[in-house]
């Protein structure tokens, strides 16, 4: 004799409505997170399941520890040859430029 089992019901994921701003302040969940709907199993286990919210964990680089480093790192050299005299005469669109200093009456034609 063979006893029929149902599957579990399926619950749907948690959703973040918004990531917190510091890793400190709990994300706020949307009402639609956890399943409420009246189930025809009447086991503990399973209204046990459904009582209890389940823990989001977060790997996004909003949560981690580690401080974010300064972005702009100067060296003459490296901005001499982006932005430098030579580089704009180099390509027709950093000559316009450059006419378009002079004729403007810019003292500095570049910056390095």
């Amino acid at each position: 004799m063979e006893v029929a089992t149902e599957a579990a019901p399926r619950v749907a994921p948690l959703r973040l409505s918004r990531l917190p701003a510091t890793p400190h302040q709990r994300p706020t969940f949307h009402c639609d997170d956890f399943d409420t709907r009246g189930n025809d199993q009447t086991s503990d286990q399973t209204n046990a399941a459904l009582d209890t919210p389940q823990r989001v964990r977060h790997s996004s680089p909003s949560f981690s520890t580690k401080v974010m480093q300064p972005t702009f790192r100067p060296h003459r050299k490296k901005r001499a040859r982006k932005i430098g005299y030579r580089a704009r005469m180099a390509t027709p669109g950093g000559r316009k430029v450059i006419r378009a200093r002079r004729l403007k009456g810019r003292k500095r034609l570049t910056v390095v």
